[in-house]
């Protein structure tokens, strides 16, 4: 027992880096309605991540979008949506949990991921949605 906040210690840095440089991310931060609607109605493929900034898992969550961003570049969009400040979406959407991950495909909504999923279950998604 006595190791285990040693332990602990070295992890959480590590787990804290990943993904935590967004100088290069080409996500899209809480764009306007108008925006909105013009950017998953332009690009085939986006991947919508409903949160907030005073959201656990959804900072939890940062990183691994991040990371999607950058594996996805230039095949997929990735729109950021802070519903405190788009309500007006999130309504639209029906966004009543967060983080919520929504994948719009040909301009249409399509399958949502509720809550922090393993990064897995985003990249099958991903995957899905881009064949």
């Amino acid at each position: 027992m006595r190791f285990l906040p040693l332990i602990l210690i070295l992890l959480i840095p590590a787990c804290g880096q990943r993904g935590a440089d967004d100088k290069d991310s080409q996500i899209v931060k809480t764009p306007s309605v108008e925006q909105f609607k013009k950017l998953i109605a332009n690009n085939p493929v986006v991947l919508v991540d409903f949160q907030a900034t005073w959201c656990g898992p959804c900072k939890m969550m940062k990183p691994i979008v991040q990371d999607l961003e950058r594996d996805y570049r230039g095949r997929l969009l990735v729109v950021e949506v802070d519903v405190d400040e788009r309500p007006e979406l999130a309504d639209e959407y029906g966004i009543s949990s967060l983080p919520t991950f929504l994948m719009f495909r040909g301009g249409k909504a399509g399958e949502r991921i509720l809550g922090a999923p393993p990064r897995i279950d985003l990249v099958r998604l991903i995957e899905t949605s881009l064949k």
